[in-house]
């Protein structure tokens, strides 16, 4: 019998959010009535195909993750990084210490809107490649621009390339 192959996914929600300001990292600012971070954890959390999800957190910054995950499935926790780079490669590192899985998606939780479709695609693109990236044509007036592609954010890969070289696949996946 044929195992069905094991998908987690990483919220990368480690930084200070700087760039805008305030008092409350970018994370934790709420957006429709619900923290970003909540938003891009409930969109992974209830994916049937998503066993676990992995949230990398800045140091200090436990209590407004759990307050913003409060009452969903219980997240798990991972100490990130001043850099995304890093944070990702933090959180791949526990997912590995954890054993592994077969298909991680990589999330960034100040992205907070995701649609299922998205998932579902990424998903099933793993079923042929290595390493997916959505993107969305770029359409300017009525111009199209079919060379031309916008990048999203969500990333996924397979094991087997993520835990031969972190450095590699991480590369790749960020150009």
């Amino acid at each position: 019998m044929v195992s069905e192959p094991i998908t987690v996914a990483l919220i990368v929600a480690a930084g200070s959010g700087s760039r805008v300001g305030g008092d409350i990292p970018k994370q934790f600012r709420a957006v429709r009535g619900k923290p970003m971070l909540r938003h891009s954890y409930e969109a992974l959390s209830a994916h049937p195909s998503i066993s676990k999800v992995y949230v990398a957190i800045g140091a200090g910054q436990e209590a407004e993750a759990s307050a913003a995950l409060r009452g969903l499935p219980e997240a798990i926790f991972v100490q990130g990084s001043a850099t995304r780079r890093e944070s990702v490669h933090l959180g791949l590192k526990a997912i590995a210490t954890d054993g592994g899985a077969d298909r991680i998606l990589i999330h960034d939780a100040a992205r907070p809107f995701l649609p299922g479709t998205v998932i579902d695609d990424l998903i099933k693109a793993l079923d042929e490649t290595p390493g997916a990236v959505p993107a969305l044509p770029v359409v300017v007036g009525s111009g199209d621009f079919a060379r031309f592609w916008l990048r999203r954010t969500i990333t996924t890969g397979l094991r087997a390339h993520l835990s031969h070289n972190h450095n590699w696949i991480i590369i790749q996946l960020w150009l």
